[in-house]
């Protein structure tokens, strides 16, 4: 919806002008330039994390495997870490930073959950190795990203 919003902002603007003309509605509830950037940079902020649900959601890839999940929240984390390090309102960055708080919590609780760890290990392309390189072979419960 906010990218055909975008696509659609001449024709809403218009819309706008000409509502106002008639007092359908009033200037302070229009969209304004500010309004206008808030909502292309949440569209870019949220294209990624709409892609990669729906690859998890895909019937027939391993995806939504156990095993992938921290990847995925890897790249997500990554993504809004990314994105806190650039200009935007106030408002959108504390939603932001609220977003990649809550990304950041269930990432770390993942380190304690046994069947995580158990997908790990039964994953031929991860194996032991990965236990040995994280710390977790020697009862640590830290993984290193």
């Amino acid at each position: 919806m906010i990218e055909r919003a975008i696509y659609l902002k001449d024709a809403l603007t218009l819309y706008q002008d000409h509502a106002e003309e008639l007092a359908i509605i009033p200037k302070e509830e229009r969209l304004n330039r500010q309004d206008w950037e808030d909502l292309i940079d949440l569209k870019d902020l949220l294209t990624p994390i709409h892609e990669v649900s729906m690859q998890v959601q895909s019937v027939g890839t391993t995806a939504r495997a156990l095993h992938n999940t921290l990847t995925i929240m890897d790249y997500l984390l990554t993504h809004l870490e990314t994105r806190r390090n650039q200009p935007g309102s106030a408002h959108f960055m504390a939603c932001l930073s609220t977003g990649w708080k809550k990304l950041k919590k269930y990432y770390e609780l993942s380190d304690f959950n046994p069947a995580y760890i158990m997908v790990v290990f039964l994953n031929p392309h991860f194996r032991y190795l990965w236990f040995k390189t994280t710390g977790q072979a020697n009862g640590k419960h830290t993984l290193r990203r």
